[in-house]
């Protein structure tokens, strides 16, 4: 992109494994949280603990997508987890009564999985989608993603 016109700095992003995106990002902008990703030694300690990450039920449908965006803002990897774990709890349990999962539970849990699974692949350099499996080897058998 041409920022030849701006005097603002920015940041150029491109995620491990999306490498035909770039992200630029102002410098000096207040409105996208960054952080360092986890290193190889926190990615294995929060594996572990996959099975003690607790699950936030919340009282209805309209508190619970709110509390979501605001996970998915946040970034934070212990609440993106709980997330995963609750919706994925919710589709499990509707499913045995027959209740498909709604159409925002499926948008939410598919952006958490990116970020969270996205973070845990590069600081322990396996793909995105072998985290899940991962986790399960790891965790066995306490739980399962």
């Amino acid at each position: 992109m041409d920022f030849s016109g701006s005097d603002r700095l920015y940041y150029s992003l491109t995620p491990s494994f999306e490498n035909d995106t770039t992200i630029y990002i102002p410098v000096d902008s207040d409105k996208v949280l960054m952080r360092e990703i986890m290193t190889k030694q926190e990615a294995e300690r929060f594996v572990l603990s996959w099975p003690d990450i607790a699950c936030e039920p919340h009282a209805n449908y309209k508190e619970q997508a709110k509390a979501h965006q605001q996970i998915l803002k946040s970034g934070n990897c212990l609440e993106l987890g709980s997330m995963i774990k609750e919706i994925t709890r919710q589709s499990i349990s509707g499913k045995r009564s027959g209740k498909a999962m709604s159409g925002n539970q499926r948008d939410v849990i598919k952006i958490a999985q990116k970020l969270l699974y996205g973070e845990l692949s590069v600081a322990l350099d396996i793909e995105p989608a072998k985290i899940p499996e991962y986790i399960e080897k790891r965790t066995e058998p306490c739980a399962s993603v």
